[in-house]
């Protein structure tokens, strides 16, 4: 009897990995894959997701080697994707980093997990789990995992950076990157959110969340504890040659992601890096020094938590009988704000030079190391992205959203105004 369960149970599995094949063939071909799970004997069902799930986890790791990570793939899932589909995503994520030895995982994506609650794969009956998979979830679970293969066939390749899973070396001060990464990374959640719902009560809610969560971790103080460890890793270049700097992601997320990619660009200039944009895929990455990156996050994360504030505060206090405040004027208002902040950062960033350049016993020599740093970021730059071309962030269309939005910016704090510019400075 054993004998006989055993080679039936090779059967179902050896049937559902047929009809697991059938379905990517179908979806790569861009049919529907559907019809196949449709028709299955409910017998099969448990044996098909499971074979679907590693299907979706081999294509997860390939993911990485084609330069992905976790927070990468929840942004595009969040974009192409139902709600629905996109937990599926975060479990297929968890379920195949859980593979690997957590040393040996780079932090960050980790923390590009934790934050979204995403540390454990989810319970075999869970809402996602392998169970509803085989019962009453079985409709959309099918519905969802076709999304997910769609989705992960064609994912196109992007930049290496950083060690692939299974290859991480600890750093010393991965606790405190991984920390700032989770706080970052709700902040822009939330702001996510306040921007897409349609309901000014909730949006304010969503940004008062996020101011909140902003004073709680002191995330001004760590910016300037960041221009401090800036500082020092200049001085380790002067005394050791350079380094080779290194890169990050960031999602630069809808609605009006050309103004908030024109931000993000404006601060990495202001600190020393270069940020190439890919707009079909809405992420940004910047190319620096380890330190000036994590200011550059940090910058970044606080200056856009202001503009949303200072936007939502135009659209709520809005006169009656006033038009009311469109998409022209919140692309326009969100520009306004990104050039005038670039404005105020170079200003500074000049004026820190000089500080500088005459307080340096040789000038000259402190010249050749800015642009020493400076040729070495441009040259990785090269290397990551061998063509790139300039974009436009489109004709501003409301001149009072422009105004607007250039007065919040000479309102907004950065904590320091030397945090910003003392490394650039050297």
């Amino acid at each position: 009897m054993a004998g006989t369960d055993d080679e039936a149970g090779t059967a179902r599995a050896a049937q559902a990995q047929r009809v697991t094949q059938e379905v990517v063939r179908q979806v790569r071909r861009g049919t529907q894959g559907r019809t196949v799970l449709d028709d299955l004997d409910p017998a099969l069902r448990c044996e098909v997701s499971a074979a679907l799930r590693l299907v979706l986890r081999s294509l997860v790791e390939q993911a990485w080697q084609t330069g992905w990570q976790p927070a990468d793939l929840r942004h595009h899932g969040r974009r192409h994707l139902r709600a629905r589909a996109g937990r599926l995503v975060d479990d297929i994520l968890v379920e195949q980093l859980s593979g690997y030895a957590r040393s040996s995982v780079d932090a960050r994506w980790w923390a590009q997990l934790h934050s979204c609650g995403l540390d454990r794969p989810a319970a075999p009956d869970g809402p996602s789990g392998r169970r509803l998979d085989c019962d009453a979830g079985w409709a959309p679970f099918c519905e969802d995992a076709v999304a997910v293969l769609r989705l992960l066939l064609a994912l196109p390749v992007l930049e290496q950076i950083g060690p692939l899973p299974g290859q991480a070396r600890p750093e010393p001060d991965d606790v405190g990157v991984a920390l700032d990464d989770k706080v970052l990374t709700r902040v822009r959640r939330l702001l996510v959110k306040a921007e897409s719902t349609p309901y000014e009560a909730e949006a304010e809610t969503f940004t008062a969340g996020a101011q909140a969560l902003m004073a709680r971790h002191s995330l001004d103080r760590a910016v300037v504890e960041a221009a401090a460890r800036r500082q020092d890793a200049a001085h380790e270049q002067r005394r050791h040659g350079g380094c080779a700097p290194g890169a990050v992601r960031i999602g630069v997320d809808r609605p009006y992601e050309a103004p908030k990619a024109l931000l993000l660009h404006l601060v990495s200039e202001a600190n020393g890096c270069r940020a190439v944009w890919r707009s079909g895929l809405g992420l940004s990455t910047v190319v620096g020094s380890s330190s000036d990156l994590r200011t550059v996050e940090l910058l970044y994360t606080s200056l856009m938590l202001q503009a949303s504030t200072a936007l939502q505060r135009e659209v709520t206090t809005q006169p009656p009988g006033r038009r009311a405040r469109g998409r022209a004027f919140r692309a326009s208002f969100l520009t306004g704000f990104a050039v005038r902040t670039g404005e105020r950062l170079q200003a500074v960033v000049q004026e820190q030079a000089r500080q500088a350049s005459c307080a340096a016993r040789r000038p000259d020599e402190l010249v050749h190391v800015l642009a020493d740093r400076s040729q070495v970021v441009e040259r990785e730059t090269r290397r990551l992205f061998p063509a790139t071309s300039t974009a436009s962030v489109g004709s501003v269309r409301d001149l009072g959203g422009w105004v607007r939005g250039r007065a919040a910016a000479d309102l907004a704090q950065w904590g320091t105004d030397t945090a910003v510019a003392r490394g650039s400075a050297g």
